[in-house]
């Protein structure tokens, strides 16, 4: 029912997708967790009760933060149902094809936005993880400020920003709990690999970098930053 990582960072996009079919649900943090990890006597008295594997899931999270809150600033946990990783694997895919459309209108300026939006968005002490609805919130506010362009008014940019707003749609339907420190306090509870310098070759090898179209979105991105 429930896949539980008491470890750094793995609250991830492509962490999600690649067990999204051995778990219902899987909790974890997108930022790295202090030596202590999950506070387990709160979990054995979540696990004697009559739950859900979505209210365990949920109640895991809770305890988290109720360990936490008043310690760290900098904690995050957060409950994924894993049903809902394919779906968000091809919306990723759909906003990746639409930027490619909007690359052939004014591949200069979508290069900037995407910088813009990836040196605004929420990143984590690995500096190499992003929180995903951060970034398209980011991508979206920085396309509307510069909304009297003519290219940003075409429909393909249009339509990038639907991409980009189902997207985070889909974050906040497919996380059913989310906790964090102030430092992170706009965290959705999914991050996802954008590293700025240098592609870890071994991403390729994993469900999510052979099967979507992000892997090529960062590759290329990487050139750019």
């Amino acid at each position: 029912d429930i896949l539980g990582m008491d470890a750094c960072l793995m609250a991830m996009v492509e962490v999600g997708y690649q067990t999204r079919k051995f778990a219902h649900y899987l909790v974890a943090s997108e930022e790295a967790e202090l030596a202590h990890g999950w506070d387990y006597a709160a979990l054995c008295e979540i696990l004697s009760k009559n739950l859900t594997p979505a209210q365990v899931a949920q109640s895991i999270v809770l305890a988290y933060e109720l360990c936490y809150k008043n310690k760290i600033q900098f904690y995050t946990q957060s409950a994924i149902d894993l049903s809902y990783m394919d779906d968000l694997k091809k919306s990723v895919d759909e906003m990746v094809h639409n930027i490619t459309l909007c690359k052939k209108i004014d591949a200069n300026l979508v290069d900037i936005l995407i910088k813009k939006a990836r040196n605004s968005c929420l990143q984590f002490s690995a500096s190499s993880y992003i929180d995903l609805h951060s970034f398209c919130t980011e991508f979206i506010n920085h396309i509307n400020v510069i909304k009297n362009n003519k290219q940003v008014s075409s429909k393909e940019f249009s339509t990038l920003k639907g991409a980009l707003q189902k997207i985070n749609q889909q974050i906040e339907i497919a996380v059913i709990a989310c906790t964090a420190g102030k430092q992170f306090s706009q965290v959705k509870g999914l991050s996802i690999y954008f590293p700025k310098n240098i592609l870890e070759h071994s991403y390729l090898q994993t469900e999510f970098g052979k099967n979507s179209a992000w892997s090529s979105f960062i590759t290329e991105n990487i050139k750019n930053n």
